[in-house]
């Protein structure tokens, strides 16, 4: 790389950036604007050339640079007219760099020690290093010592990260290459992927010692009939697959250097109409590593969610699987005082009763025994601040050695520099409840404490490389009548935060929570908060429509067991119609375009014939076979929450099945068992009317799909539910004023 001066001829593209800065020419060696995620943005070669107007009273100038490398091996270095130069470390994802430029017209050479390898990025021929995001100009010296020692923090974090044990993980994708029969990167809710036809192969360094190849591997067929097969040296193994994301471990000998992976059928072409590809499976994150004890983790988890899946299919009550999803509960107390006035904090913590402070720790996890060895996922649902737990990455670490996904909800207002750090690069799907757009709604909600929490985000999703990487950043927001007219402007606030996904839930709609508090100048009753079903389903499809144009993912939990926008069709349809209907944001991306890290190329794919071995497959192999045909709601067998409160069959669980150490008992116990029978035959359990909080009941219930009988006993139930809410009336006034009356007759004639 050269330092000497160049000639700074810019061709004639201007575009403005923003106010502060005017236009800017972009000079050779940059690409036409692109999008990811709504962001524009430009690829640049190894040399480039930028050239900025003056702009009065702004010397300050702001660069968002994406590195696609983690480890340090691109640096950007800026060389202006007169010669000085300028040197930057970059971390994997967006980077804020920001120099004092002066406030009259300024030109830079970009150059870059290294672009991509073309295997980087197959299909495209430019010549890539890295990209720009449109700069920013401005006059604030505070901001400029912020940002220079934000970079400064995220480049330490992310060396630290590198050279830490999660590191290697990391690094190990880097050794892997997609060398035949994968399909070109793509992106599926913010993470990337890539299709692979029937077979593929993937090649590994060789090693002197034995190694595993993990990979995440999606299937598409919910019956168990598909299966993927993969060959090294030694041999194949067959890995059965269940509907969705399974995780596959591969044992790799010592020399080997390349595996072999088939799948037993492809996706049939009418479900990828338009596209011609042969499909089979996605896959996506590969890690190698030499962790025999990760390997056996892994392998026990995925074949305990095999066993789960075929004793369901089969309709089994009792089971010898355990649950693949295990709830859990890591702390009681909380750091929000009083508590959100939604939260039946109270109530909450009268049923967890002497439970309220047993600690939850590693020794939690030994006496969990196979409930937590075999479970893949992890679900904390404690009524809680999990940050309040100072060891928390105590447990982070037991769970990632085994290769667990752990979903954790928090409040965000303790996301610390310290907090943070724990969770970078791990598999945790974080969950920050927000609920509102501006300070005022967050203040009637919670409490004072919105820009702090806006600000730990902003640095969260910094320090973990923007979008796609972990941890993954779920931004959730309850519509109610405090904050329903704020919808539009919490979606515009994600896609300024950036989160991999915005989640819309509902809030529980139960009968019983009698909660009134006056908070920031708001009366917040709970029961008027309530929004009708049909105001929920046009904000769903409001926000639906609001995210596809901002390209943010969206998670809508009230279609929990699918059937929302189906089934309820006209009112889905208003609510995005109206948010059609709004002024036009400009220019969007016509898809989301992935980050490349770690995935390399692949052979082009040539379309396969069929072959006659799926032809003369069995009925329940066959592409024009029927679906699998699963109960009603699938939780009884999949899930299983331990939580402080009683253990529960689900995440909408009213009363509870045993007590929280009684948890061996209850996942066999005679009411789950009648919970899966019931279910497996199309009906509701009684036990489901009381939990009428879940988006199953009520979505059958507005859909009129309910029997008159279990209609009247969900009526009965929520009747019942009013009626302890508000003492009875009159009538339990009177019982216990009678009561009252008796107990001081019989205390007077003791």
């Amino acid at each position: 790389m050269t330092t000497e001066p160049r000639s700074f001829a810019a061709r004639p593209l201007r575009e403005a950036a923003g106010a502060e800065l005017g236009p800017v020419d972009y000079g050779p060696g940059f690409h036409d604007l692109e999008y990811e995620q709504g962001r524009p943005f430009r690829w640049m070669a190894r040399e480039a050339v930028l050239r900025l107007g003056p702009a009065d009273g702004a010397p300050f100038l702001e660069l968002d640079v994406w590195c696609e490398r983690d480890d340090f091996s691109q640096r950007l270095r800026l060389l202006t007219e007169s010669g000085e130069a300028q040197e930057h470390e970059l971390a994997e994802g967006w980077n804020v760099v920001s120099i004092a430029v002066g406030s009259g017209a300024v030109a830079f050479r970009f150059e870059v020690n290294e672009s991509l390898r073309v295997d980087e990025h197959p299909g495209d021929a430019r010549e890539l290093a890295l990209r720009l995001a449109p700069p920013h100009r401005h006059g604030d010296p505070e901001r400029h010592g912020r940002v220079l020692a934000e970079h400064a923090a995220r480049v330490r974090e992310a060396r630290t990260l590198l050279e830490s044990p999660l590191g290697a993980y990391a690094r190990s994708a880097r050794e892997v290459r997609y060398e035949a029969g994968f399909h070109g990167v793509e992106v599926e809710d913010g993470l990337a992927f890539r299709w692979m036809s029937r077979r593929g192969v993937l090649r590994l360094p060789p090693h002197d010692s034995a190694r595993f190849l993990e990979l995440q591997v999606c299937c598409h067929f919910l019956d168990l009939s598909q299966r993927l097969t993969s060959g090294v040296d030694t041999g194949a193994r067959e890995h059965p697959l269940v509907g969705g994301w399974n995780v596959v471990s591969v044992s790799v000998p010592p020399g080997a250097e390349t595996v072999v992976l088939e799948a037993s059928r492809l996706l049939p072409a009418e479900r990828h109409p338009g596209d011609l590809r042969p499909l089979a499976v996605q896959v996506r994150w590969p890690l190698l590593h030499a962790e025999p004890a990760r390997h056996g983790h892994v392998t026990r988890q995925q074949d305990n969610r095999v066993l789960n899946l075929g004793e369901m299919l089969q309709g089994a009550t009792r089971l010898e699987s355990t649950p693949w999803k295990l709830g859990i509960d890591i702390q009681g107390s909380c750091n929000v005082k009083p508590p959100c006035v939604y939260c039946a904090w109270d109530v909450a913590k009268a049923r967890e009763g002497a439970n309220v402070d047993v600690p939850f720790n590693l020794q939690t996890l030994h006496e969990y025994g196979p409930l937590f060895d075999n479970a893949a996922e992890l679900v904390n649902c404690s009524i809680g601040e999990p940050f309040m737990m100072r060891e928390i990455d105590l447990l982070l670490d037991a769970f990632g050695s085994r290769g667990k996904v752990l979903e954790l909800t928090t409040n965000g207002q303790i996301l610390t520099d310290t907090n943070i750090r724990k969770l970078l690069g791990r598999n945790v799907h974080l969950y920050i409840s927000i609920d509102a757009a501006t300070a005022q709604t967050y203040a009637r909600l919670r409490n004072d404490a919105f820009d702090r929490l806006t600000a730990n985000v902003r640095r969260l999703v910094r320090a973990k490389g923007g979008p796609g990487r972990l941890p993954l950043v779920y931004l959730v927001f309850m519509p109610m009548r405090a904050n329903v007219h704020e919808v539009d402007a919490f979606v515009e606030l994600c896609a300024e935060l950036e989160p991999d996904r915005l989640v819309l839930r509902p809030v529980n709609a139960s009968e019983g929570v009698d909660l009134v508090w006056d908070r920031a100048g708001y009366r917040f009753d709970y029961q008027k908060e309530l929004l009708p079903f049909d105001e929920l389903v046009r904000v769903s499809g409001r926000v639906a429509e609001l995210c596809r144009r901002h390209g943010i993912p969206l998670s809508d939990q009230m279609d929990f067991g699918g059937g929302m926008e189906a089934g309820f069709t006209a009112l889905f349809e208003e609510g995005r119609r109206r948010a059609a209907s709004l002024a036009p944001m400009g220019p969007r991306p016509a898809e989301r375009r992935p980050a490349m890290a770690g995935l390399a190329a692949s052979a082009p794919v040539a379309p396969e014939p069929r072959p006659a071995a799926e032809e003369a497959a069995p009925a329940a192999e066959r592409a024009d076979a029927p679906p699998a045909r699963l109960p009603l709601c699938t939780e009884p067998w999949s899930s299983l929450y331990v939580l402080r409160r009683g253990t529960l069959p689900c995440c909408y669980g009213g009363s509870a099945l045993a007590p929280m150490e009684a948890f061996q008992e209850a996942w066999n116990s005679p009411l789950m068992q009648e919970l899966r029978s019931e279910l497996r035959d199309g009906r509701f359990h009684s036990y489901c009317f009381d939990s009428p909080d879940c988006p199953l009941v009520r979505k059958a219930e507005e859909s009129g799909t309910l029997s008159a009988s279990q209609k009247m006993l969900l009526h009965a139930r929520r009747l019942l539910a009013r009626g302890r809410r508000s003492g009875f009336g009159w009538p339990g006034r009177a019982w216990r004023r009678s009561k009252a009356l008796v107990r001081s007759v019989h205390a007077r004639w003791a």
